[in-house]
């Protein structure tokens, strides 16, 4: 274990090792939002809007077609499961891989580590495609019903990605504790940029939610056509 740790602190791991770190921080906030007050039963709203950059924003690469970046979160599965999740599950990958590929060649080298970067990334894309597949349908069931009991529809929500249109999108609904993260879409042309405020109307079947801007409220939504579906 002792050994474990001082691969990780050496430079040429040090970048994979941040990254899973800002992933297992997340991870713990999250879980400290979502349990931590009723486990300790304190009347205390933890705050725990831990989006920074660790939701990584990705949505540019999802709503285009060319991106290489959007070809590789179609690939592991990001239009299909939290974000999160695929970062979590990429950044473990990519540590993984570096301390084994720096182990076993003795490399001290930053720039052989710089060089293994691109076999290091390819490889926890392709972990992470593995890792995920099996369990897709389990993850966007219970995100999907996760999502029912808080009753999304009709909420307000922010755009945490780069921007929302009709292929692709991230938004938040804020919660006490960590937010709900949903994969949204809009209608009609409509492009969000990201701090946008918007209203759920729908639910589609792959478990995308529609949403519309909020200028206006419901009002805005029916002027798109978009009727607010009744929660379940």
């Amino acid at each position: 274990m002792l050994e474990l740790f001082h691969e990780s602190i050496r430079v040429v791991n040090l970048p994979y090792t941040i990254l899973f770190g800002l992933s297992a921080f997340y991870w713990v906030l999250y879980l400290v939002g979502v349990l931590g007050a009723d486990l300790l039963d304190f009347d205390v709203d933890f705050d725990t809007d831990v989006d920074g950059n660790v939701d990584l924003d990705v949505d540019g690469g999802l709503d285009g077609g060319g991106s290489v970046l959007g070809a590789m979160m179609r690939f592991v599965h990001a239009a299909e499961v939290p974000v999160t999740v695929v970062a979590s599950v990429l950044s473990v990958s990519m540590w993984a891989f570096s301390i084994l590929t720096n182990h076993y060649l003795s490399n001290t080298s930053l720039l052989i580590a710089l060089a293994l970067a691109v076999p290091i990334v390819i490889g926890g894309v392709l972990a992470t495609k593995i890792v995920l597949m099996p369990f897709v349908p389990l993850l966007k069931k219970a995100f999907d019903e996760s999502s029912d009991v808080i009753h999304v529809i009709g909420q307000l929500c922010v755009v945490c990605s780069l921007e929302v249109s009709e292929k692709h999108g991230q938004a938040e609904v804020p919660l006490k504790g960590a937010p709900l993260l949903l994969s949204v879409k809009t209608r009609d042309g409509v492009v969000l940029k990201k701090g946008d405020e918007a209203v759920v109307f729908a639910k589609e079947d792959d478990g995308t939610y529609i949403i519309a801007p909020f200028e206006g409220g419901a009002n805005k939504g029916n002027e798109l056509g978009l009727a607010l579906e009744e929660p379940q």
